[in-house]
């Protein structure tokens, strides 16, 4: 009976880590020519002070502009530290407490013991999400181009697994610039 109980079970982890992936989406600025990009420079003050980016600890923030130079570095993108870029890069982080709900139909053995006709089970997981903005270095500075990532995060794990859910995400919104004109 246990190990029919943990068949069950078993079936329905798959749906719940599913919902784990890293899902991407884009959007630019259709009148920008993004081949006469070429260097960019971090955007993290305005006049008014620092931009909000987002419940990342200052740890979370260095590995995302890390991952986020390094990756453009490999677009053939240069860093600019001081003087005049191409254009600007900034981000946001946020979280969000998510409830996901799966419904087990059929005469199956509860995870608690005794037969009935189905059961429910209800995962409390956090959404992350990572919005990665370049915005056009010449005034009026508007947003050329948008990546966003969401999926499911783990903050409890270890450094390296924290950093290779940013690289993730960070590589997967990138791959979406410069963005590809139909």
């Amino acid at each position: 009976m246990r190990c029919l109980m943990g068949f069950f079970v078993l079936l329905s982890l798959p749906v719940f880590f599913g919902c784990s992936s890293i899902t991407v989406s884009s959007d630019y600025r259709e009148s920008t020519d993004y081949s006469e990009l070429k260097t960019f420079s971090w955007m993290l003050k305005t006049p008014e002070g620092d931009i909000d980016l987002g419940g990342a600890n200052q740890m979370a923030r260095q590995r995302i502009q890390d991952a986020v130079a390094a990756e453009l570095a490999n677009k053939g993108y240069i860093e600019i530290m001081a003087g005049k870029s191409d254009f600007h890069v900034t981000y946001y982080v946020g979280k969000e407490e998510r409830v996901q709900v799966e419904s087990m139909r059929g005469p199956l053995m509860r995870p608690y013991g005794g037969m009935g006709m189905g059961y429910t089970e209800v995962y409390h997981y956090e959404e992350g999400t990572l919005i990665i903005d370049l915005l056009d270095a010449k005034p009026p500075q508007h947003i050329i181009w948008r990546g966003v990532a969401k999926g499911v995060v783990d903050w409890q794990g270890t450094t390296g697994g924290q950093t290779g859910l940013i690289d993730e995400a960070v590589q997967k919104v990138l791959a979406q610039f410069p963005p590809k004109r139909s």
